[in-house]
């Protein structure tokens, strides 16, 4: 009667690399770990996040359609592309300062 949603699990997991054109879709980042990364064009559809620490990272062009970012997510000096996240703070009607504390944003 219920489905699986197929959403992948990614536990404990960091990114060790910068990334670009690669696609994270339907993913459960729990304690994910990021710093000073740059994402270029990554796909992160639908995606949750949750306590997980990015630091001066930078995310451009990236998608983020339908994700959400639980309250224990540390956001410390990142750098994000407004196209990339105001259709999610549209849809919440929210504003970036209240949504992701500490996050510069790159207007391009």
């Amino acid at each position: 009667m219920l489905p699986d949603s197929n959403r992948i699990h990614q536990t404990d997991k960091k990114f060790d690399a910068d990334v670009s054109d690669d696609q994270f879709v339907n993913q459960l980042f729990i304690r994910l770990v990021a710093k000073g990364k740059r994402f270029t064009k990554v796909d992160f559809k639908y995606s949750i996040f949750d306590a997980c620490y990015l630091r001066d990272c930078i995310f451009d062009s990236c998608d983020f359609t339908g994700c959400r970012f639980l309250e224990r997510i540390c956001m410390d000096r990142v750098l994000l592309d407004v196209s990339s996240i105001i259709p999610i703070l549209k849809e919440r009607k929210l504003t970036i300062t209240s949504s992701i504390p500490n996050a510069r944003v790159l207007i391009t």
